[in-house]
């Protein structure tokens, strides 16, 4: 939502909050200026990071099997 217009929405409802609360941010990307923006507002904060072990498969076969059909 930061990076789609919304930010100047998203300021006016962290201004109604209280300045202790929990805030959690979930984004499947995060590009570095929507970083440094929810760093601003988050102030303490911990980033969590989830990596895959491993990207892509290194070894793969493929087979098709045809079955004659009966009457």
């Amino acid at each position: 939502m930061l990076d789609m217009g919304f930010i100047h929405d998203v300021k006016k409802i962290i201004a109604k909050l209280p300045p202790k609360r929990q805030s959690l941010f979930f984004s499947a990307t995060m590009p570095q200026d929507i970083v440094e923006l929810s760093k601003s507002m988050l102030g303490d904060f911990h980033r969590v990071t989830i990596r895959p072990r491993q990207t892509h498969c290194r070894k793969s076969a493929t087979r098709s099997l045809f079955r004659e059909q009966t009457k």
